[in-house]
């Protein structure tokens, strides 16, 4: 007979730290995570940002006293198609890839029915669970009652389980560039990669290396002003992501020095087998020699060498990512939509929508 299931919600920043240890004992049962499901980057993203309480909680749902699901999520009021609903969504957390943990051999219909039978009696009434941009790999996307999900995007990832990926997945314009480009940085004087992973006085160095370069291209000059350096609650995030996650040997700070200065810089942060690239930049005064790409070819050789690490992130799309020949993954909108007549009426609007849209293909 299979265990009932319960709800517990985790609404203040100490109801997550006595969760932590149940929370990263599930996420090592899962094949695959993102960086966004370590109970520590929602810690870190608690104690920088202080969110309301509404704006950063996570649904726990146990089997007896076993936890085999976490649900982050925020309170939100939207427009579909006409109606008002009462939303609960992922938190606006700093990275755009996110999702749910839900243990291997418990059926995702199950905490689903679960939590339309149960959720609101711990947050009152809602209409639609709406997680947006979760990975392929996330059980959301098996079938489902009472859901529609879609495809929203593309995420870029380079494979570093092999060798040599810089030698045999660059065409030759691309590693003729990069050899150009090394020339040209060894023109203007001595420069060297290297990696940062201890904690200690080295790494807190390396952070403020990470914060000057980030901030040294266009970011800090144009854009808002929308550096980490410009902004405290973001370098008390990063900061505190990055002292936490290297005391378990799992962050990692690149930087591209010349002279001794670091002119380029990659933070990545590992979960399961992959670095995730969760910010880089470099210094434009130097945009001639593209430091951006010396940088990253060393952290392709430098994971290729790291046998607990297959897959680096590059967590986005963007146009630049091309000249690497990633992997491309789909990522997904999925709305669960609850038995309140807003959900049914938002549900049937959104199935008649989708059926109008087939038709006319």
């Amino acid at each position: 007979m299979k265990a009932e299931l319960s709800l517990r919600l985790l609404a203040t920043a100490d109801d997550f730290d006595v969760a932590a240890a149940a929370w990263s004992s599930l996420l090592a049962q899962l094949p695959a995570a993102v960086v966004t499901q370590n109970v520590e980057y929602l810690q870190a993203y608690l104690q920088a940002f202080a969110p309301a309480p509404e704006q950063c909680m996570a649904v726990l749902v146990y089997a007896d006293k076993q936890l085999v699901a976490v649900f982050p999520m925020r309170r939100a009021s939207r427009q579909l198609l006409g109606l008002t609903l009462k939303v609960l969504e992922f938190p606006q957390l700093p990275m755009p890839i996110r999702d749910v943990l839900i243990a291997p051999g418990v059926a995702p219909q199950r905490v689903v029915d679960c939590l339309r039978e149960q959720l609101h009696t711990l947050i009152g009434p809602w209409d639609c669970l709406h997680l947006a941009d979760v990975p392929a790999t996330s059980s959301l996307l098996t079938p489902l009652s009472g859901t529609v999900h879609r495809s929203s995007g593309l995420s870029n990832a380079i494979s570093v389980a092999g060798a040599g990926y810089v030698q045999t997945r660059l065409n030759s314009n691309a590693r003729n560039n990069l050899r150009r480009n090394i020339k040209k940085l060894s023109a203007l004087g001595d420069y060297q990669c290297r990696t940062v992973t201890a904690p200690g006085k080295a790494l807190e160095e390396a952070f403020s290396s990470f914060l000057e370069t980030e901030a040294a291209g266009w970011k800090s000059v144009s854009g808002g002003k929308r550096a980490v350096k410009l902004h405290a609650d973001q370098t008390q995030f990063y900061r505190t992501l990055l002292h936490t996650k290297a005391a378990q040997g799992l962050a990692h700070i690149h930087l591209l020095l010349l002279d001794g200065r670091a002119i380029a810089s990659d933070y990545c942060v590992v979960t399961k087998d992959v670095s995730f690239s969760l910010k880089h930049g470099y210094d434009e005064t130097y945009a001639a020699a593209a430091p951006g790409n010396i940088l990253r070819a060393y952290t392709i050789d430098y994971y290729e060498q790291d046998a607990t690490v297959n897959t680096l992130d590059l967590v986005s799309n963007w146009d630049w990512h091309s000249r690497w020949k990633p992997m491309q993954r789909t990522i997904h909108d999925v709305k669960i939509f609850n038995r309140s007549v807003p959900g049914y009426a938002a549900l049937g609007l959104q199935t008649l929508r989708r059926r109008l849209q087939h038709a006319r293909a």
